[in-house]
């Protein structure tokens, strides 16, 4: 699969914002289709005490489930299986590149969409699990799956690039972290200066 989270971990570098706690939480896609199949072959409707039909259900389309598998990782425990680690940016600085890179076509996600990575919702299955849907991919399981279907792919900016055009785009990376760096330096000592 093709999605924001998977081009995340096909970077050499996991995304954080200073000052954040990040949990993880995956849903393996075959326990997604199972938890859909399982909505649309139950009579749940995914509200408390109410069910498909009766006079309590207000129409269609309105039920709700959470569906991803049960609790979450931690940032540490992430670092730890995927070999990754994370490279954290003060928020207005990784949301305001995100969102003018994303403005001039440079990344596909947009500030609003790197929020999903940085502040992720973790959901607790409760209805799903009432009705004994029962995942078969924890967290890191799902994880591992997610690493395995990625290795060997490079994304940066979130565009997916061969290896040599990644080992190309790390140097450049690099190179403007460096200049970024340096710029910030110069910055600090002219304003101890005067």
């Amino acid at each position: 699969l093709d999605t924001l989270v998977s081009r995340h971990f096909e970077g050499p570098r996991l995304l954080g914002v200073k000052g954040t706690a990040t949990c993880w939480q995956f849903c393996h896609y075959e326990d997604l289709i199972s938890a859909l199949v399982l909505i649309a072959t139950s009579d749940a409707t995914g509200r408390p005490g109410r069910q498909r039909g009766s006079q309590q259900d207000t129409g269609p389309g309105r039920a709700v489930f959470a569906v991803g598998a049960p609790g979450h990782l931690t940032r540490e425990q992430v670092e730890k299986l995927s070999g990754k680690r994370h490279v954290d940016l003060p928020a207005a600085v990784a949301f305001g590149t995100a969102e003018r890179l994303h403005r001039i076509g440079v990344t596909p996600a947009s500030a609003v969409e790197l929020q999903y990575l940085v502040y992720p919702w973790v959901v607790e299955p409760r209805r799903l699990l009432g009705l004994g849907w029962r995942p078969r991919y924890d967290n890191e399981a799902a994880l591992r799956a997610l690493l395995a279907e990625t290795a060997g792919r490079f994304s940066l900016a979130g565009h997916r690039v061969g290896a040599r055009d990644a080992a190309a785009g790390a140097a450049i990376g690099a190179t403007v972290a460096l200049v970024g760096t340096a710029a910030l330096v110069r910055r600090a000592r002219r304003r101890r200066r005067g």
